[in-house]
């Protein structure tokens, strides 16, 4: 089986993918925890999204009272993939209102809370390397057990 990140672009955003399972931990949490939130970000919409500027493009998926929430997952490779165009648009958005990711690790089934300036100093570290999707978007390979270090578990 191809893992998620080798696949096309036209499967990965297939319904039930890219992020959808994740998006249903962070309300499950979010609902436990009694954190108010309500959807902020693009949900699959009808248009050329490629298109939009980044900052509209990777609009947060959540907003909470006192954050923005992007969610995303990962599996059995234990790694976080954030592209770095999606790095630079949450660095924006944090300056409006302070940002974070929710992660969801499907494997372990464990979530981790990330802020952007925890993201954005691992992702200066000398040892992070970039990769590229099949498409050629350039990403950063956050590994699990540095997410544990640096964010919160849940």
């Amino acid at each position: 089986m191809t893992s998620f990140k080798d696949r096309p672009w036209h499967q990965r955003v297939q319904p039930g993918g890219m992020g959808d399972e994740a998006e249903g931990h962070f309300r499950t949490w979010a609902n436990h925890a009694n954190i108010g939130y309500a959807r902020y970000g693009l949900d699959r919409p009808r248009i050329a999204v490629h298109r939009l500027p980044d900052h509209i493009r990777y609009t947060p998926d959540f907003v909470c009272t006192n954050q923005l929430v992007e969610v995303q997952g990962f599996g059995r490779d234990q790694t976080l993939k954030v592209k770095k165009t999606k790095l630079n648009a949450l660095v924006l958005w944090n300056q409006f209102h302070p940002t974070s990711m929710f992660v969801w690790d499907r494997t372990n089934e464990r979530r981790f809370l990330v802020t952007v300036q925890q993201l954005i100093v691992a992702a200066h570290h000398p040892d992070m390397e970039t990769h590229r999707f099949p498409e050629g978007h350039e990403y950063y390979a956050f590994p699990a057990d540095l997410l544990l270090e640096i964010g919160t578990l849940l």
